[in-house]
């Protein structure tokens, strides 16, 4: 770590490292343990080594230019002398990355949905985790969240991007709960470029995905079945219970939901799913998955299963939920529906109402959601019966 006498024009012009951070302690005669923190994003923070040699900790005192150095240094005095004549308790409030982590997981995240609260789980305990439980929180830096970010940058951009948001919003919590005096998330940029998708299907490229996902075995190929045939996210299909559904209605719970708000459909597909439960008359009764792993938990296999998918349909660059896209475009375009049904089969909580609208049109708009399906599910007979033209793409991928 440099040593630097630190005068006003010093700190003004200290420059950010290309990476991670760097601290500037401080030879003015009387600051030892004294010094300022430089991030590779150009921000600068106090901090302060006090306390009795044996139990000497790292304070920080705020960032500059909010805090001057002539108030650093007075709050460093002061800090030191409390923690010397025993007038500020010492004991640390930090704890370990792990056991902040699981009384994150016990608290902050049983507000979330399902999906979200299996989602930031997996990503704390895969890539976190491992290489950061027993740190200290206060010893955390944001060069020990880059070393993990950017290799998973390398490979995959977007669970990079969702690692990065659910890192910050982990420590955030952890400030707030005094586990730590400033964030080092704070300092992290994005790792990839945010890039919106607006993939819609052809109809030829809709109808052979569906036929691709008839040839595959369950769960997966009737998963995306269910998809084409009803615009669930893919994690609601897969947290779907068969309690939630009768033979007129197909209610998914807020907790499972992306907005947490709930959702009712009509069950226009109840024969698809008495095939699935493999019944001929009555839908099941209970609360199991419908599409359970072989541990009893959601169905969590996609990756290895879309790539199978992408070969035997032909179709390439498309992800699962470009299915909900494709079938808002085309009730659009072929006039199934109006905005205000779709955006309701959805699931949406924004979109064609206002916020004021919202609160006073409380209609279920279930009589019209069940006309938008039967009208959805005639299209879809008549896209999946389509003949490939000769030489198509299609074709030549399946030759």
């Amino acid at each position: 770590m440099p040593k630097t006498l630190l005068t006003d024009v010093t700190v003004r012009n200290l420059q950010a490292p290309a990476r991670g951070q760097q601290t500037h302690w401080d030879t003015s005669p009387g600051f030892n343990g004294f010094g300022l923190r430089v991030s590779q994003g150009g921000t600068k923070t106090w901090l302060v080594m006090a306390g009795p040699r044996e139990k000497r900790r790292r304070f920080t005192l705020g960032r500059y230019p909010a805090v001057s150095l002539a108030d650093a240094r007075t709050a460093a005095r002061k800090l030191n002398a409390e923690l010397l004549l025993g007038q500020r308790p010492f004991a640390s409030t930090s704890v370990s990355f792990e056991t902040a982590v699981e009384s994150y997981l016990k608290t902050y995240c049983l507000k979330l949905s399902a999906n979200h609260r299996g989602e930031t789980e997996r990503i704390l305990r895969r890539h976190f985790l491992p290489s950061l439980g027993p740190r200290q929180l206060e010893q955390l830096t944001t060069h020990h969240l880059t070393a993990i970010l950017d290799p998973i940058a390398s490979s995959t951009p977007i669970m990079a991007n969702n690692a990065y948001a659910c890192i910050k919003t982990f420590l955030r919590w952890c400030a707030r709960r005094g586990f730590l005096s400033n964030s080092p998330g704070e300092q992290l940029q994005r790792p990839a470029r945010l890039v919106s998708r607006d993939r819609v299907l052809a109809e030829l490229e809709l109808a052979a995905i569906y036929r691709a996902a008839q040839q595959m075995e369950p769960p997966f190929g009737t998963i995306v079945q269910l998809l084409v045939h009803l615009p669930l996210r893919k994690n609601e299909a897969a947290y779907l219970r068969w309690s939630y559904i009768n033979e007129d209605a197909i209610v998914i719970p807020g907790k499972i939901r992306k907005n947490n708000h709930e959702l009712i459909l009509p069950n226009l597909i109840g024969r698809t799913l008495r095939e699935i439960a493999g019944e001929s008359t009555v839908l099941p009764r209970g609360d199991t998955y419908l599409f359970p792993s072989s541990a009893g938990t959601p169905f969590s296999g996609w990756s290895k299963n879309k790539a199978r998918l992408d070969k035997l349909s032909g179709v390439q660059d498309w992800v699962l939920h470009d299915l909900r896209r494709t079938f808002a475009s085309m009730m659009a375009e072929h006039e199934l529906a109006d905005p205000i049904t779709v955006e309701r089969i959805l699931g949406h909580v924004s979109g064609t109402l206002s916020p004021i609208a919202r609160i006073y049109n409380r209609h279920s708009y279930l009589p019209q959601a069940r006309e938008a399906l039967q009208k959805w599910e005639k299209h879809l007979a008549a896209i999946t019966s389509i003949a490939h033209p000769a030489n198509s793409p299609i074709d030549k991928s399946n030759n």
